[in-house]
C-alpha cells in the first residue's frame, strides 16, 4: 500500500508540473506557474518557485517575451501589436488648409510600436492660386500600449517643415520678389490611426500651428525586423 501511495504521488506531481503555464522573461528567466489573469498590461499568476508555498506574482507585460500555456498553445506578446507586425507604411491623402485642397504622400517606419520616423510631402496642384508645397521630416509617438492588440492608436508628433510658396508674376517683376519664398517652421501633428489585421491603415490628424486637417489612406508592410524590444 505504501508503494502505491508513492507512485500515485509521483504521478500527481508530474501531472501538476506538466499542467503549469511557462512564462519566459526577456532577461532569460523562466517561471512555471498557473496564470490567474492576463490584461493588456500585466499578468497575475500563482507560482511556487520563489517560496515553498503558493505565491501570487504580478508581472508587467513589458518584461515578458513568451507564454507557453499548459494547453500547448504559445503567446508571443510582441507580435500582438499591429504596429509591430507592419512597421513600414506608405500613405496618400488630402489636406484642408486655408480653404484650399492639398494632396499629400508619406512614408513612415515604426522603429518600435510606440515610436515612428516619417517623411511627408504636400502640394497644391491647382493653377487658380499661387502654388505652394510643404516638405516635412520628423517622428511620432503612439500612445497605445505596445503589447495591445488594439488596432486604434492616438499619436502626437514633432516635425521640421519647409514651406515653399510661389509668388505671382506681378510680385516677381515689380517687387523684385523671388519665384519661391522658403520658410522653415516646426509642426506638431495630433491625431488617431487605425491599422487593420491585413495592414490597411487610415488616419486623421490636425497639425499645429498650421491648423491643417489631414486625412490619409495607405498600406503597411511586414519587414525582416524581429520585434525584439
Amino acid at each position: 500500500m505504501k508503494y502505491i501511495l508513492i507512485v500515485l504521488s509521483i504521478i500527481f506531481y508530474t501531472f501538476n508540473i506538466n499542467a503549469q503555464d511557462t512564462i519566459l522573461l526577456k532577461n532569460g528567466k523562466i517561471i512555471s506557474c498557473s496564470i490567474i489573469e492576463k490584461t493588456n498590461y500585466k499578468i497575475k499568476c500563482q507560482s511556487t518557485q520563489i517560496t515553498n508555498r503558493d505565491t501570487i506574482i504580478d508581472l508587467k507585460l513589458s518584461k515578458v517575451k513568451t507564454i507557453d500555456y499548459c494547453s500547448k498553445s504559445r503567446d508571443v506578446l510582441i507580435q500582438q501589436s499591429p504596429r509591430n507586425i507592419y512597421p513600414l507604411g506608405v500613405n496618400v491623402g488630402v489636406d484642408f488648409f486655408l480653404f484650399k485642397l492639398l494632396f499629400n504622400g508619406s512614408i513612415d517606419y515604426l522603429i518600435t510600436p510606440k515610436l515612428s520616423a516619417e517623411i511627408n510631402y504636400r502640394s497644391m496642384l491647382s493653377e487658380s492660386y499661387p502654388a505652394f508645397s510643404l516638405f516635412s521630416i520628423g517622428g511620432k509617438y503612439w500612445f497605445a500600449n505596445k503589447y495591445s492588440k488594439s488596432e486604434f492608436s492616438p499619436f502626437v508628433g514633432l516635425f521640421f517643415t519647409q514651406w515653399r510658396s510661389k509668388n505671382d508674376i506681378d510680385d516677381i517683376l515689380w517687387l523684385n520678389k523671388p519665384i519661391w519664398d522658403i520658410i522653415y517652421l516646426p509642426e506638431v501633428p495630433i491625431g488617431i490611426s487605425y491599422i487593420s489585421k491585413s495592414g490597411l491603415q487610415t488616419s486623421f490628424q490636425m497639425s499645429l500651428p498650421l491648423f491643417c486637417a489631414e486625412f490619409r489612406l495607405g498600406w503597411r508592410f511586414k519587414t525582416s525586423k524581429k520585434g525584439n524590444y
